[in-house]
């Protein structure tokens, strides 16, 4: 761990915690966090498909798991909520849903099975129904009309999907947006370390070219929970900018993730 990912993490338990010592609540706490930002988002996930499925009142054996998910984050926040010290800084998060249209957009892409004549075939992004490609999409539509940068993290299974997907870039929005496009390279999206140190450095890169930290959002969509975690790590002490693409109304919404101190 470098000194810059010592300092990061020692702010968040820090600013968590009331403290920087890991005691028995610490690890509480943290392991909390993470069944939360697990299970919240494919329990609601789950919900929404059965209500716009018209299935809300047809429930079976598997649905507990969906009931457990849901039922079991909202407990893990109260009681999170309840043990955490009240004299400290507290994490405020923000969701806008028209944020400021982006200069660079890092957007990590996940393995997609469909052939490529298939998805040639969509002429607007909304035919591409439940397809995963639809979320990057939509990230870049927002944005391009600013767009000088667009960078592409593949992992291991999504690398040789690469060529695939900037065709269809190049298919909705025309060569030139296409040709901006940058490919990077993590072995294991499921590695948190390694998409941290990843984001530290096409940060650092970013600067240096001349960017500012608004002209730079990291869409946190695709890929695995890791991602979320390690980007939630990377913007709380540092005033970065993520976003994110719903799965329910494919609108982007960016999380502004700031420490709000007490005003008591």
């Amino acid at each position: 761990m470098t000194y810059y990912e010592k300092r990061n993490f020692q702010k968040i338990v820090v600013s968590l915690l009331g403290s920087s010592l890991l005691g028995y609540r610490a690890f509480f706490i943290i392991a909390g966090v993470l069944l939360f930002f697990a299970w919240l988002p494919d329990g609601m996930s789950s919900l929404l498909d059965k209500i716009f499925g018209g299935e809300i009142l047809k429930w079976s054996a598997k649905d507990g798991t969906m009931a457990v998910q849901i039922l079991g984050s909202i407990a893990i926040f109260v009681v999170i909520k309840r043990i955490i010290p009240k004299d400290i800084p507290n994490v405020d998060i923000c969701i806008n849903d028209r944020p400021k249209r982006a200069k660079v957009l890092v957007l990590f892409l996940s393995e997609n099975n469909s052939g490529i004549e298939e998805i040639l075939k969509f002429k607007t992004i909304d035919e591409y129904g439940r397809n995963n490609y639809r979320m990057p999409l939509k990230a870049i539509d927002y944005h391009k009309q600013e767009l000088k940068n667009i960078i592409v993290v593949c992992s291991e299974q999504s690398f040789g999907d690469k060529d695939k997907f900037l065709k269809c870039v190049q298919n909705l929005f025309g060569k030139e947006l296409a040709d901006m496009a940058n490919v990077r390279y993590i072995k294991n999206f499921e590695d948190a370390k390694s998409v941290y140190k990843f984001l530290e450095s096409v940060y650092n890169q970013l600067k240096q070219e001349g960017f500012m930290e608004d002209d730079i959002v990291f869409d946190v969509t695709g890929g695995q929970k890791a991602i979320s975690i390690a980007g939630a790590m990377f913007a709380i002490p540092n005033d970065r900018h993520l976003q994110y693409v719903s799965t329910s109304d494919y609108t982007v919404k960016h999380y502004d993730l700031t420490y709000m101190q007490n005003e008591e």
